[in-house]
């Protein structure tokens, strides 16, 4: 019985449609008819959503109760978003509402146009005229472009392959090549990026949606990088700040340190020769000093005795 009352639910709206076709026609989505600073997909709760739908008042048999603009969202339902009563309330248009009527020339066809603030929970939009006795006409709905919440624009970001944690980049490269690479990640567009030298205050690179940075160092060092996104014009909606520390010599930086260690362990060497050889020659100096004072009296007594004898 569920199947049965849902098909027949089904062929109604779908005959509600083909009757719609030729009552009103809304249009395609168009980028440039939307508010926005975006080229594709829109920023949530920023960009403005902008329909237009052309009327023609002739072809309906019966009277229209109102016109209105309905969109599903997350939740899988359509929820209308705003209505009006055409002609009666289309004397002019105002674009703070969200709905506003525009007259042509033709008495019987009128545009409805609906600039509704860019929700991501928002999936589909459609048309719909309630006639008098409360039969609803439908318009095709149309899949609304990709909208994206600001707080989720982030980029990936990989130094010398690996890739870092935005939330507290830091990095040590045991290598003279430095290669940083970034990419947008879920964000309209254009999404630019740039690769920010914050010791030498200045710009290293900026390229749309994804960038790498190549440079070569000669000795260690410490770098202070900033990786600023930017999104549909809007400037740093994202701040990446990277230290990355450079631990490298080359060969000709490693042959002066074994040179000069060389030259400090060999003059330290002969240094400590020197002075064990000052050392033992003072000692050799000190014995013989000893022994010509000992044999002194010997040779004095030796004399005393001669000239006694000789006497």
């Amino acid at each position: 019985m569920f199947d049965l009352i849902t098909s027949l639910l089904l062929f109604q709206i779908s005959t509600n449609i083909v009757k719609a076709e030729s009552k009103f026609t809304l249009q395609e989505y168009q980028q440039n008819a939307s508010v926005t600073s975006c080229t594709e997909g829109l920023i949530s709760s920023v960009d403005k959503i902008v329909y237009n739908t052309t009327i023609y008042l002739s072809r309906f048999d019966q009277r229209v109760r109102f016109f209105a603009y309905e969109i599903r969202m997350s939740d899988e339902e359509f929820h209308t978003v705003c209505f009006l009563k055409i002609p009666n309330q289309c004397h002019s248009y105002e674009y703070n509402y969200i709905c506003y009527c525009e007259p042509t020339r033709d008495n019987t066809i009128y545009n409805m146009l609906v600039n509704v603030t860019a929700e991501n929970s928002y999936r589909m939009l459609r048309f719909a005229a309630t006639l008098n006795n409360y039969i609803k006409l439908y318009s095709e709905p149309k899949k609304l472009p990709r909208i994206v919440d600001k707080a989720k624009f982030t980029m990936r970001l990989f130094i010398n392959n690996e890739e870092m944690d935005v939330t507290n980049c830091s990095a040590t490269v045991n290598s003279s090549q430095l290669n940083i690479t970034s990419k947008c990640v879920d964000t309209p567009s254009p999404c630019w990026l740039e690769a920010f030298d914050t010791i030498r205050n200045k710009s290293l690179l900026q390229m749309e949606q994804s960038l790498q940075v190549l440079h070569e160092f000669s000795k260690s060092t410490q770098e202070e990088i900033e990786l600023r996104l930017n999104v549909c014009l809007m400037k740093y909606v994202d701040v990446v700040y990277c230290t990355i520390r450079i631990d490298y010599q080359d060969e000709y930086q490693v042959k002066t340190v074994d040179v000069a260690l060389i030259i400090i362990v060999t003059s330290i060497t002969v240094i400590m020769a020197l002075g064990v050889l000052i050392i033992v020659i003072k000692k050799s100096k000190d014995g013989v000093h000893s022994r010509f004072r000992k044999g002194k009296p010997e040779k004095v007594e030796t004399d005393t005795m001669l000239n006694s004898a000789s006497c």
